[in-house]
């Protein structure tokens, strides 16, 4: 069987964000002549990595791919909290990391912010439907992705038809309600990439 043919399909045309931003060709690619899908993804892996992001998932979208990042909470600015408590969902740390576990988490995790960031990478033009994110759109995100772009789609060439773009599905949960999506975000997706260290990580390739 084609390898292709079992990515799993991220939700298309993808929902309705609460922010998002097109990321410059010149930060993914570099200097790099012939840039490849591969290319960009290894930077979106390797600006993940300096900024702290341990966890990701691959989909595919037409004419590209998809990369979300694992759950994070954050403070209002948008800003990652220190140390442990930015991947701690539930009142007490996760113990054991699980993929299928940590997002359903979320919906009785403790009171702030959270976000999760998704990077589509695409030749085709898109908008954002009007789905709202649910709690099972979200679980599917991280339970079903791969962990690794195929060769079939990271060995097709980034042409300046690519784009990359980052939507931020952010949510807030209070102490006595479950975890809501929020839509408009108060910041700009920029301002969420800046805050979160990913265009600071993508400067230093």
């Amino acid at each position: 069987m084609d390898d292709q043919e079992v990515v799993p399909e991220f939700p298309w045309p993808p929902p309705k964000a609460s922010a998002s931003d097109v990321i410059p060709r010149e930060l993914l690619v570099g200097n790099v002549r012939h840039p490849t899908l591969d290319t960009v993804a290894q930077a979106i892996e390797s600006a993940f990595r300096q900024a702290g992001y341990v966890e990701k998932s691959y989909y595919g979208v037409p004419g590209g791919f998809a990369m979300a990042s694992r759950i994070e909470q954050i403070n209002e600015d948008g800003s990652p909290k220190e140390s442990v408590d930015r991947w701690s969902l539930e009142l007490a740390p996760l113990r054991k990391f699980s993929r299928g576990a940590y997002l359903t988490a979320l919906f009785r995790a403790r009171a702030g912010y959270y976000r999760v960031i998704v990077f589509i990478v695409t030749s085709q033009p898109f908008s954002q439907s009007n789905d709202k994110v649910t709690s099972e759109d979200s679980r599917r995100w991280i339970s079903s992705g791969l962990n690794k772009l195929p060769e079939e789609i990271g060995n097709q060439e980034y042409s300046p038809a690519y784009r990359c773009t980052a939507l931020i599905y952010e949510f807030k949960r209070t102490e006595t309600k479950p975890a809501e999506f929020i839509e408009p975000s108060h910041i700009t997706g920029q301002i969420h990439l800046e805050r979160s260290g990913l265009v600071a990580a993508l400067k230093k390739r």
